[in-house]
Formats: C-alpha cells, sequence, structure tokens
C-alpha cells in the first residue's frame, strides 16, 4: 500500500512556482466555486467554457485580488491572447497560476474584460465592492447577469477590450482554436 509523503507547506508550490502565484490560484479557484462557475473541467479541455460577459468572472477575480493583496498588472497587452467562445473571438487573460502544474484542471478560461472590470473594482474601496456584493449576492452568482450590471452597480463604466484577431507568421494558415461554449452554470 502507497502512503503520501507528507511535505511542509513551505515546500509547495512545486517547481519553481512563486508563493504568491499558488495562493492567487488557491484564492481564485475558491472564488470561482463561491460564484458558481465550473472549477473543474476534468479530463476533457475541450469541454472548458468561457463566462463570457458574466459579473461573476470579476467578481472572483476582485475576491482573489483582496484576498492576497495581489497587484494586477498595468501592462495586460502582454498577457492577453485571442480566443473562440460561442464562434466569436474574444480576448483571454490567463490568470496567475492558470498553467502551474500543480492544479489537476483549471476552471474556465478567464477575458481580458473580466480582468479589466476587476480591475476598475480594485480602485474602488472595498468596502464599496463589498456594500454592493452583499445587497444581492445570488444576483451576481447568477449566470445570467451581466459584467455591464456589475459596472453600473459599481458606479464605473465596463472596460473596453481591444479587439480580437488571429495571426500566423506570413505564408502559413490562421488556424482557429476549437470555439468554447459560454458557462451557464
Amino acid at each position: 500500500m502507497l502512503r503520501p509523503v507528507p511535505r511542509p507547506i513551505s515546500s509547495w508550490p512545486t517547481n519553481r512556482q512563486p508563493s504568491a502565484t499558488a495562493r492567487f490560484d488557491v484564492a481564485f479557484a475558491t472564488a470561482e466555486w463561491a460564484l458558481g462557475l465550473p472549477t473543474s473541467t476534468g479530463p476533457d479541455m475541450a469541454a472548458q467554457c468561457l463566462p463570457l460577459g458574466q459579473a461573476r468572472e470579476p467578481i472572483a477575480i476582485w475576491l482573489a485580488v483582496v484576498a492576497t493583496r495581489t497587484q494586477l498588472s498595468a501592462s495586460l497587452a502582454s498577457d492577453m491572447f485571442p480566443d473562440r467562445v460561442a464562434n466569436s473571438a474574444v480576448m483571454a487573460w490567463p490568470y496567475p497560476g492558470e498553467f502551474a502544474p500543480y492544479v489537476a484542471a483549471p476552471g474556465p478560461q478567464t477575458t481580458a474584460a473580466g480582468y479589466l472590470l476587476a480591475k476598475e473594482m480594485t480602485a474602488l474601496p472595498a468596502k464599496r465592492v463589498t456594500q454592493v456584493l452583499d445587497g444581492s449576492w445570488a444576483k451576481w452568482a447568477n449566470w445570467r447577469t451581466t459584467s455591464s450590471e456589475l459596472a453600473a452597480a459599481l458606479g464605473v463604466a465596463t472596460p473596453t477590450t481591444p479587439t480580437a484577431t488571429f495571426r500566423a507568421p506570413a505564408g502559413q494558415a490562421v488556424v482557429l482554436p476549437p470555439s468554447q461554449s459560454v458557462c451557464t452554470s
């Protein structure tokens, strides 16, 4: 019988991942769970979804930022990449720890729009954001509630994201990623 070898918490995360990234990753997964976002896509990564335009995505990012005291990067442009959801191109954002080897199955792919609204939320007093969220938690956790509704409730403008384009090196065909579905659970 194999037994797990206990490891001190200081040895995690592995593979030289910064511990701040691991803390954000765990906090983000917890926030996704609290908001009803899928927390695991299982072995079939093609089944991954995007919370396109949903209020719960920037809320989950904001909760993880507040819990870990993470500073969101000022230059999103270098991190974004194009992705497809419901046969539309959108800009995606790889959250800290998304590609780390210590998480077996990540939640949904995050969008640049969700990141930008979360960044706007971090500029507000936490008490103000908390009051808005506490007042209607069930509404904000519903996949049908839009990020535009959240921005309006917070009194901020809905951020605009760059247009997603797929490019290939000269002389090569553009290969589109498979189209993902919108997260509806």
